[in-house]
């Protein structure tokens, strides 16, 4: 009976062993999104049973587990496999970039969007993603003029499925540059059920605050708090309804708006102090006013 169990366990061992041989698992445990599993599976790999698709895997897994340097690590291992062609490692590059986006490393991951480039000669989708990611890395680091170059790029090479999304890009780079009345076009052209819409309609409204159009911000201020209530909560959204009473002249409906945002948001906050130092300044305007009429 004793040999019986000692065979039975020995047996399970070389089962476990011969499964983590098996390259293919880790790619299938990635694919169903088992990141954990996917990682241990290939941690537990022979190594030279490891093929550059396992380690590829192994890094999205990672990656996908917020574990930026162990996908890094991977990724670079797989970069250094000449069983690689032309359109993976492009891929990998990609990702590469993304990664050190993710990171705030912005001029690196700018330097491995020109690799990704320089490897995809022809208009393609993964190229247009890459002119994406150069986009986004420079507008985060505010060469706003240079970023828009760039997401046109990628408007043009794109598929169909992400032409919202650079539509998005381009107009919320637009309005950084005050081109209010171009970004309009470009973030109208958003779908009502895009994820970027929310923001889009944020932006309108706030074009057309910046441009005095506030027939225009009221509607695209109601419409977001309509259709979009849970993005539209913030105390930004306070502030830009006191601007749209202000212009109409309606004190009651500034202090009504003043009274809401009070209770919601604590005095601290920024777009509060803009919304009492609007009210503020309103009131004093009345009150030079009727002085101007009281001296008259």
């Amino acid at each position: 009976m004793r040999n019986l169990k000692l065979l039975t366990i020995i047996m399970l061992l070389l089962c476990n062993t011969l499964e983590a041989q098996h390259s293919i698992d880790v790619q299938k445990l990635t694919a169903s999104a088992d990141y954990y599993q996917a990682l241990l599976t290939f941690d537990k790999m022979p190594k030279r049973q490891v093929t550059v698709e396992a380690v590829v895997a192994a890094a999205k897994s990672a990656w996908a587990l917020g574990l930026a340097e162990r996908a890094t690590v991977l990724f670079e291992e797989a970069l250094r496999s000449p069983e690689l062609n032309n359109d993976s490692r492009a891929r990998i590059l990609l990702s590469r970039g993304v990664i050190e986006y993710q990171e705030e490393r912005y001029q690196v991951a700018i330097l491995y969007v020109e690799k990704v480039l320089e490897r995809l000669k022809s208009s393609e989708p993964l190229r247009a993603k890459a002119w994406m990611l150069w986009g986004e890395s420079l507008f985060q680091l505010g060469s706003y003029a240079q970023a828009l170059e760039k997401y046109r790029k990628a408007l043009n090479e794109t598929s169909e499925d992400f032409v919202p999304e650079v539509n998005f890009l381009i107009g919320r780079c637009l309005v950084k540059l005050g081109r209010y009345a171009d970004a309009q076009a470009y973030l109208e052209a958003v779908p009502v059920n895009n994820d970027r819409t929310p923001d889009a309609v944020r932006l309108l409204a706030t074009s057309a605050i910046e441009t005095g159009n506030f027939v225009d911000a009221e509607f695209w201020l109601k419409r977001g708090q309509e259709q979009y209530s849970e993005e539209f909560l913030d105390s930004w959204v306070d502030y830009a309804l006191i601007k749209v009473a202000a212009s109409k002249g309606d004190l009651a409906q500034m202090k009504e708006i003043q009274a809401k945002t009070l209770q919601k948001f604590p005095p601290s906050d920024h777009w509060v102090n803009l919304l009492n130092a609007a009210v503020e300044g309103y009131e004093w305007q009345i009150r030079a006013k009727v002085k101007e009429v009281q001296y008259e």
